[in-house]
Order: C-alpha cells, then sequence, then structure tokens
C-alpha cells in the first residue's frame, strides 16, 4: 500500500476518466483554439497514468511528444506499461509539481488538468503563504 492516496486509487481512476474528456473537444481544442500545426512537447503535471496523453496524441502532429509527471510511482509504473504497447515517444517521471516545475521549456504546452481537483486544503495553505 502506498501512502500517495493516488497508487490506490487506480481502477476509480480507470472507471471515471471517460467523464471528463470528450474526444470531439479535445480535438476542437487541438485544431481550433490552440492552433497546434507543428509538432509539441506536452508535459503533463499529475498525470496519473497518463489517460490524458493518450487522449492527445493521436490528435497532435506527428512527432509530438508526451512527457507525465505524477507523485505516485505505482501510477507511474502503470503508465509505463500502457504506453509501452504504443509507439508514441513518451516519458514518465515520479515527481511533484509542488517541490519541481523544471522540465518545460517555452516549446512545450504544459497541462495540468485534474491537478487543481486533488489539492487538499493543506495544500492551499502552503501556496498561499
Amino acid at each position: 500500500m502506498s501512502d500517495y492516496y493516488w497508487d490506490d486509487q487506480i481502477e476509480y481512476l480507470r472507471n471515471t476518466r471517460w467523464l471528463y474528456y470528450n474526444d470531439d473537444y479535445l480535438e476542437f481544442l487541438v485544431q481550433r483554439v490552440w492552433k497546434i500545426e507543428k509538432s509539441v512537447d506536452l508535459i503533463d503535471y499529475g498525470c496519473g497514468y497518463g489517460y490524458l496523453g493518450l487522449k492527445l496524441l493521436p490528435i497532435l502532429p506527428e512527432g509530438s511528444t508526451y512527457t507525465g509527471l505524477d507523485k505516485g510511482e505505482e501510477l507511474i509504473k502503470q503508465a509505463k506499461e500502457i504506453f509501452s504497447k504504443t509507439s508514441y515517444q513518451t516519458t514518465f517521471i515520479v515527481d511533484d509539481i509542488e517541490t519541481s516545475i523544471r522540465y518545460c521549456d517555452k516549446s512545450c504546452l504544459l497541462i495540468t488538468y485534474d491537478r487543481a481537483y486533488h489539492r487538499s486544503s493543506e495544500d492551499d495553505r502552503q501556496c498561499s503563504t
């Protein structure tokens, strides 16, 4: 059993991720809002097992890469296993946005969608000081 809550919630995450992401909307964001026409380096803080990468990589330009960072060692292990069966160029790192934001330069697309939902009130108090 992991000390990190979400490491023990992988089944819950797998059963609920489809509720968050509409494929048509993601395609609209990539093509019309973000207007991504060239390959990008996508960095996902709080990536879990990489679900958003699985949704975005097929609609991003060829050559795009995905780096997933999560505090959960088990989540990163699952992500590596899932993506080992794909042809996508990916990297997964056990890390936390609260202690590190060093992986993104100005040519990357940084996302952290679910991270805001999983903050505790203790996290909020630490960030406001």
